[in-house]
């Protein structure tokens, strides 16, 4: 069975490797493969003020202030430190027509300061208060699930005439914003959110991404009947797997209308700490890698401040390790006997279990974490015994000589082993180097047995071979299931190994660009087991860090886990302080989800598949969530937590710390 991976190679080479170099050989692997080139999205240009988004314009970092808009002077003074950090385009909040208002005198200001970086205002729920901000800033915000909807989560049938005369009511609603922009010179920024879609699409399509791509082309449809093209697209979401695939439909679904708008991208409510900047990383490092992305803001329950470095950082990381491919394009599931309308649905590379060194690999089974047994890594066994957050096979060294138990991972050269045919049952693992993969498909097709045999694959590369880690990745997934094909039988298990320690990196670049690559490999449906290996981690900070990428793709639940929102004027109560402090009563609840958010705007939305919620509801005033079901209304802030720690004790979810 061979799975219909999009795009590998394309112009990015450049001819950086040489005529006759590793990544021109795979080059033509691939093509042999049927993986169709691909280049960076190519996309319109958006002029926001003095800013290009989009054409030829580099990837633009944004952030978002999270003063009291009606607190000018605290805004100004934030949005300057915005833009010393390298922040390029400030968005602030306007909750009601006064806050619109307000962003008049703080431009004033800024550009009194000599400040003269776009402002973006961010809207939600009044058309008026948007009117307002397209007379002070260079672009709107506005969400399509809320703009002209209140939502009232009510479940009904629209009939093809009924759902026609909603649209032309949020034609009637959203035009004159758009003549106005358009007058004025000001982009928009149609701004779908997975937790804030409207009743009608929800009752047509779901809590999709379908529903959210349809939503925002229900806006743009309505732009450019008005020949309004100033237009950025954004598809957020918490959750990588639904964020990536909407992205990815709405990319297709602008290529079949002949539009190419720029996208904004963005993981929302990622958290904090490492935790926050994986979840970033993986998400957004997983588009800017296969070419997707204009903007993006790395969204931290931190100082926005922070946001702005480590944004930087993953656009240059995923810039300099050029455009790979992604699962999810147009057919790509009927490689799988699948409907189109599942087309952009995760959907995991099928192979045989396989048990190694009593690791069940492959099969659907949670991808195993491994970690070097060299004398070093004490921290690794510590880790082992405490149980805390255990490491299912330690391997030796590559240096370590075959001792036939499966111990140490056998090369390429090595398939006479196999060949001989001896010990046909013993579970083995194959290391196959990116120079091998030329060759891997006649020579595994060569060996006797390999029906039947339980064998696992790993794939290293060496340094200077680095840029095309994922692409070689796919490459080697297409070479086992073509053998597989060719033999009738199910494909093999393949463990992510990344070892890069590339030049100028430190440890933030080190989690960033594992989390990027790593991640898109697992949400691409790649990867039975992951393997760390950086010069800047620990070998039991490595485990922790692959225990971590897991967790954020969705695949393996290890601790925890926060939707916490970044804060902004909206919020009702101290975002940073409140979140650390629930973490620190809750972190030991392993497989709780946990959901943090300042205000209700996406509140019941982003908590879709939280299994609590602590919502601010007004200043001072908290609510409490089970799933998506408000439990308790108006709780003061000073007894919302305890009353939390309650409710998760009340549904049999609390365990008292060990």
């Amino acid at each position: 069975m061979v799975i219909g991976y999009v795009g590998v190679w394309a112009p990015w080479n450049n001819g950086a490797f040489g005529t006759d170099s590793w990544m021109d050989r795979i080059g033509v692997l691939a093509v042999a493969n049927g993986i169709q080139p691909m280049v960076r999205w190519r996309t319109r240009r958006v002029d926001v003020g003095n800013l290009g988004m989009g054409g030829d314009e580099p990837v633009r970092v944004q952030s978002m202030t999270n003063t009291d808009t009606m607190n000018q002077q605290a805004t100004v003074e934030q949005s300057i430190r915005l833009v010393e950090a390298g922040c390029e385009l400030v968005r602030i909040t306007a909750p009601s027509v006064r806050a619109a208002a307000a962003l008049g005198p703080i431009r004033q200001e800024l550009r009194r300061r000599g400040v003269d970086t776009p402002l973006s205002a961010d809207i939600h729920f009044l058309p008026e208060a948007a009117h307002e901000a397209v007379r002070h800033v260079e672009k709107v915000r506005i969400n399509p699930g809320n703009f002209a909807d209140r939502k009232k989560n009510q479940v009904r049938e629209y009939s093809n005439a009924e759902y026609a005369a909603e649209i032309r009511r949020i034609e009637q609603a959203f035009s004159p914003l758009v003549m106005q922009c358009k007058a004025a010179g000001v982009a928009l920024r149609v701004g779908t959110n997975h937790g804030s879609l409207s009743d009608r699409i929800m009752n047509r399509y779901g809590d999709t991404p379908l529903g959210m791509v349809e939503s925002a082309v229900e806006f743009l449809s309505i732009c450019e009947g008005l020949h309004y093209h100033d237009v950025v697209l954004s598809m957020k979401a918490s959750s990588t797997k639904v964020m990536v695939a909407a992205y990815r439909m709405l990319r297709d679904r602008l290529e079949q209308l002949g539009w190419r708008y720029p996208m904004h991208l963005g993981v929302t409510e990622a958290g904090d700490g490492r935790d926050g900047r994986v979840k970033s990383a993986v998400g957004i490092g997983a588009l800017l890698l296969e070419g997707l992305g204009d903007t993006i803001r790395v969204s931290l329950t931190e100082d926005p401040v922070v946001e702005i470095p480590v944004a930087r950082k993953l656009i240059e990381l995923s810039s300099r390790h050029g455009f790979f491919p992604g699962l999810a394009s147009l057919g790509t599931a009927a490689s799988y006997g699948i409907g189109a309308e599942t087309d952009y649905q995760y959907i995991r590379r099928p192979c045989r279990e396989v048990m190694w060194q009593g690791v069940r690999l492959g099969g659907g089974q949670v991808p195993a974490v491994f970690q070097d047994a060299s004398p070093e890594g004490v921290g690794v066994f510590e880790l082992q015994r405490d149980g805390d957050m255990p490491v299912d096979l330690l391997l030796a060294r590559p240096g370590v000589s075959w001792n036939g138990g499966g111990v140490k991972p056998m090369a390429v050269e090595d398939l006479e082993f196999l060949a001989r045919g001896e010990n046909p049952g013993l579970p083995v693992a194959i290391r196959v180097w990116v120079d091998e993969l030329e060759s891997l498909t006649e020579r595994l097709l060569s060996v006797p047995g390999m029906r039947n045999r339980p064998v696992v694959f790993l794939l290293e590369g060496r340094e200077e071979q680095d840029a095309g880690w994922v692409s070689a990745h796919h490459a080697l997934a297409h070479s086992l299931d073509r053998v597989a094909e060719v033999l009738g039988c199910p494909s093999w298990p393949m463990i992510l190994m990344d070892s890069w320690a590339g030049p100028h990196s430190d440890l933030e670049s080190g989690v960033l660009l594992a989390s990027a690559r790593l991640g898109k490999l697992f949400l691409d449906g790649i990867g039975d087991g992951i393997w760390i290996q950086n010069r800047f981690f620990s070998k039991a900070d490595a485990v922790v860090l692959s225990f971590d990428i897991l967790q954020a793709v969705g695949m393996r639940v290890s601790k925890a886990e926060y939707v916490a929102c970044p804060s902004c004027g909206r919020t009702m109560f101290q975002l940073e302080e409140t979140t650390a402090r629930i973490r620190a009563r809750t972190q030991h609840l392993k497989g709780v989800k946990i959901a943090i958010m300042g205000c209700i705007v996406n509140g019941p939305g982003e908590m879709a598949d939280a299994d609590f919620g602590y919502v601010g509801s007004g200043p001072g005033r908290v609510q409490l969530f089970v799933g998506r079901e408000c439990v308790e209304r108006a709780i003061p802030e000073q007894e919302a937590e305890e009353r939390l720690v309650a409710l998760i004790r009340k549904h049999g979810r609390w365990n008292d710390p060990v």
